[in-house]
């Protein structure tokens, strides 16, 4: 190889984060190789949000609070399913039933109870969001977290995104490779590197039964989430 050769192959091997090996000699090396890494990402808008709705009271009488946080969810679970959300789509996921207390000279005293309920209701339809979180709080829900924006089926995306990541890997090694004036051989390994392909995105709504009670429905946006995959790979030249 000659000298702008190898300037030129090095430049693009400090482009592409890609690292190679020929012999200049029979032997030196038992199978020349090129490693590179490719990245892939796909955007795609969610198809599902989760709510977290919460009824909650204070009181001294445990049987009449509980009694009160049954009603209230009651009529919460009604407006949400009126709203559009399906019997198996809602789940409770936490009922506590909290002492309190109050502190005078060191010492706890009594104070009542707090009862919570708190249940997650799964959204299909993105256009009812805003619909269903205020239907919620104007039925009686106390608090409301979300929504959260998902996916039913990330594996597809996640598998999509993994795709074009070793697509961009061989895009790469047979630029590469042409430029050292090699003939690209098959993939000898392929790795994924690199955290989570993606998360969740909450969306940072937690809201406390304030002044919506009323009000026009919440205006909700999903917008788009990555999906992004790297992986690095080995590619036998000749």
């Amino acid at each position: 190889m000659n000298l702008k050769m190898i300037s030129a192959v090095t430049v693009l091997l400090l482009a592409t984060g890609s690292s190679f090996c020929l012999a200049d000699e029979p032997g030196q090396w038992q199978r020349r190789h090129i490693q590179v890494q490719g990245e892939g990402k796909v955007n795609a808008v969610p198809d599902i949000a989760i709510l977290y709705l919460e009824c909650t009271q204070d009181g001294m009488a445990l049987d009449q609070i509980t009694t009160q946080v049954r009603q209230q969810m009651g009529k919460v679970l009604d407006a949400v399913k009126k709203a559009g959300v399906a019997d198996k789509d809602l789940q409770t996921v936490s009922y506590n039933v909290q002492p309190k207390y109050t502190y005078k000279n060191g010492n706890a005293q009594p104070n009542g109870y707090r009862v919570a309920n708190r249940i997650q209701a799964k959204i299909h339809d993105l256009g009812k969001v805003g619909h269903i979180l205020s239907a919620a709080i104007n039925a009686g829900a106390n608090k409301v977290d979300g929504p959260n924006f998902d996916f039913e089926n990330p594996q597809k995306l996640e598998q999509q995104a993994l795709a074009d990541a070793v697509e961009n890997a061989a895009a790469k090694a047979r630029v590469i490779a042409e430029a050292a004036h090699a003939t690209l051989g098959p993939v000898l390994s392929v790795e994924q590197s690199g955290g989570p392909l993606y998360r969740p995105r909450p969306m940072m709504a937690a809201r406390q039964a304030f002044a919506a009670a009323g009000a026009a429905p919440e205006p909700i946006e999903a917008g788009q989430q990555d999906f992004s995959a790297t992986v690095t790979a080995l590619f036998e030249l000749r």
